[in-house]
């Protein structure tokens, strides 16, 4: 959902429309079809810093002002300011402190096929509309690789923006990124352009060669978070899992990785060939290893649900968003371990204590899949079936 109106301001939190150089302008306000459209979009976020279900830490909130200028009584004297010939992009986000849902089609996936579409795009400068002059997030910054400088509204806005006031022969405004069901995102271009946009980021931030991998047989990192969602007696899983040597026909290696930022991690995920972990932003990362690579998610009790043959019987279900932000493209592969009551330890603390669960794996329900991985050549069936099709008998 787009539009755009000309000659604007970007002023103390305020979009202000200048109007046309017409001197007997009485009888008509500047751009009006468009600019109540600013002031009308609302930016649902989660407050950082808190888990997302506590009262009060999740909320809506209409983060930009609009209105026409109020001619000769304006404080930072608009009619004055240089128009510059430079169209921004003016962006209301969905949840733009949350990693995973940034990286999707609420916006990065969404962005990224948008601009690969239209070119002209990439020399448009992108303002995020914040609520409560909030930091712009480090990861939004990956935008800038696609030749976007990228700032929050507010920034852009204030008082202290020197030399004045930002003015612009035109302001495109976008939201609703992501509003429809996620398979209205897959990408048409089977992920070329998001593959494009991942390599060059590899290759601007990581050591030469980085990005290739293989070679060194299956990498297996298990994901650990801090907090919650842990995968207990992982110590346990990480020496049996390096005391099998082989999997598949490959040599194994495995290792436990503590995800922070993305900017930070993308050159160690190069050397990953399957990423391991309870559902979470950090798995996310895995829109950023190499082609033909996997996620293995491993899903708490209750955070599953198969049909009688063993499948997803809901791809749709929200419970399953880290495998649609991976179908948009098919560029890694996703597949999940489904564990039972007994492996799953809920916080009840939480108001998803299925979700927000710790789990303590089966090596030998684990080493299973891994097999099962490592001979994928493809995203068939198998992909979509708890426990990559292995025997609960294993565990």
């Amino acid at each position: 959902d787009c539009v755009s109106i000309g000659r604007a301001c970007f002023h103390d939190g305020e979009v202000v429309a200048l109007g046309g150089d017409d001197a007997d302008s009485y009888w008509q306000a500047p751009d009006t079809r468009g600019l109540k459209w600013f002031g009308e979009q609302p930016v649902s976020f989660n407050l950082p810093g808190y888990f997302d279900g506590l009262d009060g830490i999740q909320s809506t909130d209409n983060p930009v002002r609009a209105r026409p200028m109020a001619r000769h009584l304006e404080a930072g004297r608009l009619s004055e300011a240089p128009v510059l010939n430079v169209t921004p992009v003016l962006f209301f986000p969905m949840f733009p402190f949350n990693f995973g849902d940034t990286m999707g089609p609420f916006f990065m996936h969404t962005w990224v096929q948008w601009a690969s579409a239209h070119p002209e795009v990439r020399d448009m400068p992108l303002a995020v509309a914040l609520p409560h002059n909030l930091l712009l997030p480090s990861y939004w910054r990956l935008v800038e690789h696609l030749g976007h400088p990228v700032e929050t509204f507010s920034q852009l806005s204030s008082h202290d923006c020197s030399p004045g006031p930002l003015c612009f022969e035109r302001v495109v405004g976008c939201s609703r990124f992501g509003s429809k069901p996620w398979h209205n995102y897959v990408a048409a271009d089977g992920g070329q352009a998001w593959e494009a946009f991942r390599s060059a980021l590899v290759s601007e931030r990581c050591p030469a060669g980085a990005g290739e991998g293989g070679g060194r047989g299956l990498v297996v990192a298990f994901a650990q978070r801090g907090k919650n969602r842990r995968l207990r007696g992982l110590e346990n899983i990480t020496a049996a899992c390096n005391e099998a040597e082989w999997v598949g026909g490959w040599p194994l290696r495995c290792e436990t990785v503590h995800l922070s930022e993305i900017k930070k991690d993308i050159c160690r995920l190069q050397g990953v060939d399957v990423l391991v972990g309870i559902h979470g932003a950090q798995l996310v990362n895995a829109l950023f290893m190499r082609p033909g690579t996997s996620l293995l998610e491993v899903r708490p009790d209750t955070w599953w649900d198969v049909g009688a043959d063993g499948t997803l019987v809901n791809p749709d279900h929200w419970s399953n968003t880290l495998a649609q932000k991976l179908w948009l493209t098919n560029r890694t592969k996703y597949w999940f371990y489904g564990a039972s009551a007994s492996e799953s330890f809920p916080d009840e603390r939480s108001t998803v204590p299925g979700r927000d669960s710790d789990v303590q794996l089966s090596w030998p329900l684990l080493r299973c899949m891994l097999e099962r991985i490592a001979g994928s050549t493809g995203h068939g069936a198998v992909s979509r079936q708890v426990n990559a099709g292995c025997s609960r008998a294993l565990r």
